[in-house]
């Protein structure tokens, strides 16, 4: 999570050094600002720059997901099956409702 995230998804960098605006759901870098941005982004179901969190999370939780599993898929078997005897790992695979792919690995 961002921190102060409250709700806007056009976020700005904290780091005093940096200051880069972003956007909450898909985590493009804007340049300054991501106000134009997140209301177009593809993540976005309602076009809003506000979102509650809960439904944020959910959203930005699916798209981790999403893109874990296409990892994973791309692994050797090798790598898959020594991944899948972590307890970390398969605590997030659990998170994201995941935990299937620790299943089809140590099946195989």
């Amino acid at each position: 999570c961002f921190g102060a995230f409250e709700g806007c998804a056009a976020l700005t960098c904290s780091r005093a050094t940096c200051k880069a605006g972003f956007c909450a759901f898909c985590l493009e870098d804007c340049g300054r600002d991501a106000h134009q941005h997140v209301p177009v982004c593809s993540l976005n179901p309602s076009r809003s720059h506000y979102i509650d969190v809960a439904d944020w999370k959910r959203i930005v939780d699916g798209e981790r997901g999403r893109k874990l599993e296409e990892y994973w898929r791309g692994l050797a078997v090798e790598v898959q099956e020594k991944l899948a005897t972590d307890g970390c790992v398969r605590q997030i695979l659990r998170e994201l409702r995941l935990g299937r792919l620790c299943a089809t690995t140590t099946s195989r």
